[in-house]
């Protein structure tokens, strides 16, 4: 998408005005247009202007999240890059990710998430509905919003529900009266995401860098000594992935990556967790082998992870870049070999 004419992208933003169901998502398409008649510049230029503006704004929202949940100025910024150095960032305006709503959502949940901390829950709800707003897939997060309401705020279940069904009401009544509700822009996609084996290898790919290396932090669940929070983090993630990678695969096409990135908001801070278990083990291999040691285990572990992907996903149908989606994931699993290797060192210290 970033390489497109500007005649194209006035296309896409009238299909997005005018078909389901993006016709439904009025914020990206609204601030465009806002932006074209302050400013003397282009659709595309807008756009794009409108996207860094939101990913620019999402890194201090993410760290504001962390730093709620307790974690350090230095660990909070590793989730930050984390966040910044994920496929669905990274690669948020090429084929096929084609980013387009997601920054809001992206902005809104941990903002809401950080004001729920803070017990502000009116703020808060009303972050999580201009985040249902943007995408309406964001539902996925009702849950674990009433989940940390219960748990943060010591409210009682029943008038955390209250709180979740008052964002519901919300949010359909913004549908109802303001962008319609079109039922008929809802399509079956499980057959199509696993079509042949081009569009199931494509599907498969989503599916493993949607998180990435942010899968690791499910290896919360095994931490003895867990922070009080590390609890409600799993039940939320757990929550969140769930509802996200089968609506993805159920009802929209896979290749599109980004789709499966938002349980990031909890996946992050789980994995800090994990982390922190690992890090001694990690101080000690720096302070016993030389720098040439652990370059060459290095090395070796990114060499088998590249191989692995080339093996595992030698063709894609819709990914223009192969070698460089491949490289990427290399990356991703050799971080997740390197825990594994720091874990058994660990288990031996």
């Amino acid at each position: 998408m970033i390489h497109i004419a500007e005649s194209r992208m006035d296309q896409i933003l009238e299909k997005h005005e005018t078909e389901s169901p993006f016709k439904h998502r009025p914020l990206t398409n609204n601030a465009v247009r806002f932006i074209e008649a302050v400013l003397p510049v282009s659709t595309l230029q807008a756009f794009f202007a409108l996207q860094f503006l939101l990913a620019f704004l999402c890194g201090p929202a993410l760290v504001a999240w962390l730093r709620s949940l307790e974690y350090s100025p230095s660990e909070s910024l590793w989730g930050m890059s984390l966040f910044y150095f994920s496929m669905p960032l990274l690669l948020a305006h090429f084929e096929p990710i084609y980013t387009y709503d997601d920054l809001w959502v992206y902005l809104f949940v941990p903002l809401a998430m950080t004001l729920l901390r803070k017990r502000d829950s009116a703020w808060s709800a009303i972050l999580l509905c201009w985040a249902l707003i943007a995408r309406s897939t964001s539902l996925v997060f009702l849950p674990c919003w009433v989940v940390l309401a219960v748990v943060i705020r010591k409210q009682s279940a029943a008038r955390a529900a209250l709180w979740g069904l008052a964002v519901l009401g919300l949010f359909l009544i913004a549908r109802m009266f303001f962008f319609r509700l079109d039922p008929a822009g809802i399509e079956y996609k499980l057959a199509w995401n696993f079509e042949d084996g081009l569009r199931t290898s494509d599907t498969l790919f989503s599916v493993i860098v949607g998180q990435g290396i942010l899968w690791l932090g499910l290896a919360a669940l095994w931490i003895r000594d867990k922070q009080p929070l590390a609890k409600p983090l799993l039940l939320c993630a757990v929550i969140s992935l769930v509802g996200y990678y089968s609506s993805t695969l159920l009802f929209a096409q896979a290749r599109e990556t980004r789709l499966f990135f938002p349980p990031f908001v909890f996946t992050i801070p789980l994995l800090l967790l994990v982390w922190r278990e690992l890090k001694p083990a990690w101080l000690q291999i720096r302070r016993r082998w030389s720098a040439v040691s652990i370059s060459g285990i290095t090395a070796v572990i990114l060499a088998v992870s590249g191989v692995v992907a080339s093996l595992v996903f030698p063709d894609f149908e819709f990914r223009t870049w192969p070698d460089g989606n491949r490289a990427l994931l290399s990356v991703h699993l050799g971080a997740l070999l390197g825990a594994a290797v720091l874990y058994r060192y660990k288990r031996r210290i």
